[in-house]
């Protein structure tokens, strides 16, 4: 309503625009694509009488936001192309009228980034007027510090892997690690002290974290990256992406049946967690982690079987197997999906291969489950 009340108010041209353009962002933002849509025919044919570059930021990016919300790729990509194809951000008004819409703005350089459209100029969008991620898992976002502890342990600065001149501080790292082992927020320095000094007493432990943590805020460039409050330490989730948030974030947010966000879940899951680090203190949440990654991957995998995508759901199996050899309801999967495509020699095989995995490592034999399925494949 305020936004039909500046455009009956509006006098110069300028306010003109600008009232159109809330009218185009309300109702977008509201979900009356009919009226907006409305609004934009407006907008266009007004800036187009008067040549007014700048003023088209509002009808192209409410048309790449409907179509992002009703899946059009074609119309998104080609508003998305026309956003960021010129090196104006600078220049003109442009990029400084769409960087008001913050919220806007993030998701379109965001989806920029994902769709593989403009992606140096989305970059300097992002970094010109400050933007913060629309997610807090996104992973293509230019993070000040990504950190990646599912498989290979690594360290992002500005998008450049964190190298050293010298000596690896290991037990910088090693600080940083159980940071995030422990949650990467609200761990408790007590618990930290007597993780990684437990030989030394309680004050000069905690004197040992507190260097450390100074050490490490000067390794990672920015101090304010990891806070301490209340005897607490956490590292800036807003400005550090960790790949076991991003993880258990999808994870929790999994909309059952939909195939796409479990795979985008699966795909972030590289290795187990630190997995070349035998401490303790990483047993917790590696075990976690995997045992959703196993979830997650055996309810796709099922689902894919049973809509019949074979071939996805017998690579799923394939992912299951790696990570957890012994359960027997990925090799149960692999037989069935084999079996289904027409491969039965293939079905019998991989019994045979499980069958002497579970002999060899446990001195077991398979489930009655699995020899009933082993008999009705040999049947046939």
């Amino acid at each position: 309503e305020r936004a039909n009340e500046l455009y009956v108010e509006a006098g110069s041209v300028p306010h003109i625009f600008m009232a159109l353009a809330s009218l185009i962002w309300a109702n977008v933002e509201s979900g009356d694509f009919v009226a907006g849509r409305r609004w934009i025919e407006e907008h266009r044919r007004s800036s187009d009488r008067v040549n007014m570059e700048w003023a088209r930021y509002a009808p192209d990016s409410a048309e790449a936001i409907m179509a992002l919300k009703q899946g059009d790729l074609l119309v998104l990509d080609n508003r998305l192309n026309r956003i960021f194809a010129h090196e104006r951000h600078r220049m003109d008004q442009y990029g400084h009228m769409l960087a008001w819409w913050r919220g806007w703005a993030a998701m379109l350089a965001a989806t920029a980034l994902e769709r593989g459209i403009q992606i140096q100029r989305a970059l300097a969008f992002i970094r010109e007027f400050g933007l913060e991620a629309p997610e807090p898992y996104l992973e293509v976002w230019p993070w000040p510090v990504k950190i990646r502890s599912l498989g290979q342990f690594s360290v992002e600065l500005d998008r450049e892997p964190l190298v050293f001149a010298a000596k690896t501080p290991r037990k910088l790292l090693a600080l940083l690690k159980t940071i995030i082992a422990l949650g990467s927020r609200d761990v408790p320095e007590q618990k930290l002290a007597d993780i990684l000094w437990p030989d030394e007493d309680g004050d000069t432990a905690h004197q040992s974290l507190t260097t450390a943590l100074h050490r490490l805020r000067k390794l990672l460039g920015d101090k304010s990256l990891i806070r301490q409050r209340d005897g607490r330490i956490s590292l800036d989730t807003g400005r550090v992406w960790v790949d076991t948030l991003a993880f258990e974030a999808l994870f929790v947010a999994d909309p059952a049946g939909d195939h796409a966000h479990s795979m985008r879940v699966i795909e972030l899951y590289r290795g187990e967690f630190l997995a070349y680090e035998d401490a303790p203190w990483a047993y917790a949440m590696r075990e976690k982690l995997r045992a959703r990654y196993l979830e997650l991957v055996s309810s796709a995998a099922r689902r894919l079987e049973r809509d019949g995508h074979l071939e996805e759901a017998l690579d799923l199996y394939r992912r299951g197997i790696e990570a957890d050899e012994l359960a027997e309801t990925f090799h149960q999967g692999l037989m069935r999906c084999h079996h289904q495509v027409g491969r039965t020699p293939e079905a019998l095989d991989a019994y045979r291969r499980m069958r002497e995995l579970l002999t060899r490592v446990h001195g077991v034999q398979p489930s009655p489950a699995t020899e009933e399925l082993y008999r009705k494949l040999s049947s046939r």
